[in-house]
């Protein structure tokens, strides 16, 4: 039997801050109380994927500065943020 091969596992810091704040951000483009939580107190409901992504790149920004790891795998298939 043959097996497949498992994708490539990459830790940065940084400079992984805007595709992660993608991915993420893209996760929870349909969810109706994350767009509450980005809208609330805003009466436009304009640009609200902008919104999101920069809220979430600001906060994986300050966990980056403050030593997280950035996690991404399979060429940002999935992405993750450890930070101890």
């Amino acid at each position: 039997m043959a097996s497949t091969p498992s994708p490539t596992i990459t830790v940065g810091g940084p400079e992984y801050a805007e595709p992660l704040a993608d991915v993420i951000a893209g996760a929870f483009e349909n969810d109706p109380l994350n767009r509450y939580i980005v809208l609330s107190g805003d009466p436009s409901p304009n640009d609200v994927e902008e919104k999101r992504k920069e809220g979430i790149l600001g906060r994986i920004k300050n966990r980056a500065k403050a030593g997280a790891h950035l996690v991404e795998v399979g060429s940002w298939a999935a992405a993750a943020l450890w930070y101890v």
